[in-house]
């Protein structure tokens, strides 16, 4: 079915994508507040995972959905 239908795949793919982008900035938002200073390299990877995450979702969209537009183009064999 992951062959024949890779919306499936990333349908997942945005599930986990936006789990991770919730996770980590859940994390700094805690750690901002535990801690008055945070180490700049520890807390610039965490930003680039935020960000790379929030960047990638809209990608993801656009897949699924030209996947869609491709599936509904295609005729039926």
């Amino acid at each position: 079915i992951f062959h024949e239908d890779p919306r499936y795949i990333l349908f997942i793919h945005m599930v986990i994508n936006d789990g991770i982008q919730l996770t980590v900035t859940s994390m700094l938002f805690i750690l901002s507040y535990i801690f008055y200073k945070i180490n700049v390299s520890f807390c610039c990877f965490f930003i680039l995972v935020a960000v790379f995450a929030t960047r990638n979702t809209p990608v993801n969209l656009a897949g699924m959905a030209i996947e869609q537009l491709r599936e509904a183009d295609t005729p039926p064999t």
